[in-house]
């Protein structure tokens, strides 16, 4: 047979019929039924076998971890918190200390007088009015703005 021959006999074989074309049709949607299936429970086996159990394990470890830094951290911040404020009272008290210990000395009563003087100097040597005369006129201000108020009220 030539090879014409044979493409035209192997032709005339695979012609198909309605019913056989039809039966083709279900066995290949069977087929890929089955596969979808299998492949699904391999999917499903894999995930149950390798990512359920390991996520969950780790969940487990990550929180029962968690919690424990959370204690450990939330124990270190109140220690420090208490730590800082008795450290601050202390030093509180230290600088109380100085203090009495500094305004007791007499050189320091000395010095203050000597600079207030040297202070109120300043202004009368630039032709300035000095604290008192400040204060005086503060006073007065003071006086005339609650005459006018009066009067205003009055008007």
């Amino acid at each position: 047979m030539t090879k014409d021959a044979t493409a035209t006999a192997t032709a005339a074989a695979t012609v198909e019929t309605p019913e056989k074309k039809e039966a083709a049709q279900f066995s290949i949607k069977v087929n890929f039924d089955k596969t979808r299936e299998s492949i699904t429970k391999q999917i499903e086996d894999f995930n149950e076998k390798y990512v359920k159990k390991h996520m969950e394990t780790g969940k487990d470890f990550f929180d029962k971890n968690y919690k424990k830094v959370n204690d450990e951290i939330d124990k270190r911040y109140k220690t420090t918190k208490e730590n800082v404020e008795k450290y601050r009272k202390e030093l509180n008290d230290y600088i109380d200390g100085w203090k009495k210990y500094v305004n007791n000395m007499p050189v320091k009563n000395n010095i203050e007088k000597k600079v207030n003087k040297n202070l109120d100097r300043i202004p009368t040597m630039m032709n300035l009015p000095g604290k008192k005369e400040i204060e005086k006129l503060i006073t007065d201000l003071e006086a005339l703005n609650n005459k006018v108020d009066t009067l205003a009220k009055n008007a």
